[in-house]
């Protein structure tokens, strides 16, 4: 088994968006299933369209600040993250965030919401559904 941050570090940030991809189209013949997906996966070309037509997709929208409190709390398990000081971790947030936004935007149902629990969102899921 070997684990995200090895790929990154051995494979490269491409070789993994590519096995997201590939896991993605092997699971778009599944039907009932959850898939909780990285930050980058939607950015893939054709991504999106083929998520949106798996079933619904949730796009849960923080502030900027709120994420990078997140990602400082778990930078061990974030690979474009290791060994960066919280200076540059808001630089990255930002570059990357105003990337991805147009493609995360693009999901069945946007929750805006910093301080968001799993009741909550099923309230809000079930309202859509």
């Amino acid at each position: 088994k070997i684990s995200i941050n090895e790929i990154f570090t051995f494979k490269g940030e491409a070789k993994f968006r590519l096995l997201e991809k590939e896991i993605v189209e092997d699971l778009s013949y599944k039907t009932d299933c959850v898939i909780s997906v990285g930050g980058g996966l939607p950015t893939i070309d054709g991504m999106m369209p083929k998520l949106n037509g798996m079933g619904t997709t949730i796009y849960l929208k923080v502030s900027k600040d709120e994420l990078v409190r997140r990602l400082i709390m778990d930078t061990e398990h974030r690979p474009l993250i290791v060994g960066m000081n919280k200076e540059q971790i808001e630089s990255l947030v930002a570059d990357r965030l105003t990337l991805r936004e147009k493609f995360y935007e693009q999901a069945s149902i946007v929750i805006n919401d910093d301080e968001l629990t799993i009741d909550k969102l099923y309230e809000i899921v079930g309202a859509n559904h």
